[in-house]
């Protein structure tokens, strides 16, 4: 096994290519740890020492990448210390699970616990991964390793995302499973929405994947106001969206949907795949159509577009479900994560790592009998 730290700011073609062949095969698809991502995210927003990467070679292969960035202490750890929630990667991915091989992924995971914990000296005494797959050979396989070393791990947090998976659902259509009043009220907006933009129906329809065409459109809505969130308004965004973006449409990775008609543009959105995967990336909607949803309805129409795309086999929103509770609700699946904090050493760090776990436990069982002594009141 052969660890490397590599500054994605001045990576070169033959690491471009192994990192692009680990991404085709990676256990678990995270569209936003590709270089196709990361390379633009580091050239517009990367600060101080940037996202690097820790390589695993083995075999003659790429086995494993996990971006990171160095943080100074925070409340997830109380020295200086690696984490994938750095400034550039916790404003712009929203899926933490590290890149590795497919074909033997507890081996893979092992391997990259190993070359974490070789690595104290430039990492610090811990790494903090936050939004890491739940359930799957990734995590399970870091966890495996570092029970088998004595090295300390506690997972913890976790969030639930709304997706479709699509591998159990072929063809899956959000009629199918809407019932009751919910289902009636959204039907209602996708005819009003037709309506209102003078089309025989809301259905979105895919468009050429132009970057300036999204960012044109989204500076008319409500992100494009005084305080919108709109790419324009951020020094970089827009060049950045658009590297990224083509960097996918340039092997039909990206796919740009709208919803319009003779009246204008109600929908625009953009989604990314990895693998099997669909990642929900950014869309936008007009305000002059707010009272049918576009967004809610633009959002599942083309969900049930994309399901019907040969190999697709997971829909992930990426929607935070504490932001979006109603529209969480319209999707049959969850996409669960979890976060993950790994001592790279043992005895005192160990302990500490184990400390904090306990705290966690002891927290929830505090706030699990407030709950029920609450519950009882009533």
């Amino acid at each position: 096994m052969v660890r490397r730290i590599v500054d994605v700011a001045g990576i070169g073609p033959g690491d471009l290519a192994a990192w692009r062949d680990l991404a085709g095969r990676a256990a678990e698809p995270n569209v936003f740890y590709e270089p196709e991502f990361l390379v633009p995210t580091q050239r517009w927003f990367g600060v101080g020492r940037g996202i690097r990467l820790l390589v695993v070679r083995d075999a003659g292969r790429w086995q494993a990448v996990l971006p990171f960035e160095h943080v100074p202490a925070d409340r997830w750890w109380p020295l200086p210390h690696a984490s994938n929630a750095g400034p550039a990667l916790f404003e712009y991915t929203s899926l933490g699970t590290p890149l590795v091989d497919g074909d033997a992924p507890g081996v893979a995971a092992g391997l990259l616990v190993d070359a974490l914990a070789a690595a104290r000296r430039t990492l610090g005494l811990a790494v903090v991964l936050h939004l890491v797959g739940a359930g799957g050979p990734v995590l399970d396989g870091l966890r495996a390793r570092a029970r088998a070393r004595g090295l300390g791990a506690h997972v913890w947090g976790g969030d639930e995302r709304a997706a479709v998976d699509l591998a159990a659902r072929p063809g899956w259509s959000w009629e199918a499973g809407a019932t009751g009043s919910r289902a009636a009220e959204h039907r209602r907006k996708v005819r009003r929405l037709a309506r209102d933009l003078g089309a025989p129906d809301a259905t979105p329809r895919p468009v050429p994947c132009d970057p300036e065409a999204y960012l044109d459109f989204e500076a008319t809505t409500w992100k494009g106001g005084p305080d919108g969130p709109a790419f324009r308004r951020r020094a970089g965004g827009a060049r950045w969206f658009a590297d990224v973006l083509r960097g996918f449409a340039a092997d039909g990775r990206a796919w740009q949907h709208e919803i319009s008609g003779p009246r204008g543009v109600a929908y625009a959105g953009v989604v990314l795949r990895s693998g099997g995967t669909v990642f929900g990336w950014y869309d936008a909607y007009h305000g002059d159509y707010a009272r049918s949803s576009p967004g809610t309805v633009g959002r599942l129409l083309a969900a049930e577009q994309v399901g019907h795309e040969p190999g697709v086999r997971l829909l992930d929103t990426c929607m935070d479900p504490c932001r979006y509770p109603d529209q969480t609700a319209h999707y049959p699946d969850r996409v669960r994560t979890s976060s993950f904090t790994l001592g790279l050493a043992g005895g005192p760090v160990r302990a500490l790592v184990h400390g904090r776990r306990e705290a966690g436990r002891l927290s929830r069982g505090v706030r699990g009998l407030a709950s029920a002594s609450r519950s009882g009141a009533r």
